[in-house]
């Protein structure tokens, strides 16, 4: 079996960080979880890039980001919205200033946009 979201081998007994998470690795879960804020999830990610476990693929390790406001959350759906529709019209970072963008990979709907404020995923939708 392989992660829904990356397509890693899961349960890989060489592997710590293909751990399955209701079908998708722990890699994956972890680094969502981790920017996400959730504390447990961010002190694990971080100890595995301290102790290299986990490669670094942005460049940088997983730093929680200040709580959304109401404004950022209603720019994210509205952002969200426009996606299901099909569309990308203005629905801008109010850190940034780029776009809010969307993709669908497996199970989840990534988003992200420059500056990372919007970076994340949605997963069971």
């Amino acid at each position: 079996m392989n992660c829904r979201i990356c397509g890693r081998s899961l349960n890989q007994e060489n592997d710590l960080l293909s751990i399955n998470c209701g079908g998708d690795c722990w890699s994956c879960i972890g680094e969502i979880e981790a920017q996400m804020g959730y504390d447990p999830s961010f002190e694990k990610v971080s100890g595995e890039f301290e102790l290299g476990v986990r490669p670094n693929l942005a460049g940088e390790k997983v730093n929680k980001m200040e709580p959304l406001t109401e404004k950022d959350k209603e720019v994210f759906l509205a952002a969200w919205a426009n996606f299901e529709r099909g569309e990308t019209k203005d629905c801008k970072c109010t850190s940034c200033g780029s776009l809010i963008f969307f993709e669908r990979r497996g199970t989840a709907i990534l988003h992200h946009c420059s500056c990372g404020k919007f970076t994340g995923s949605l997963r069971g939708l």
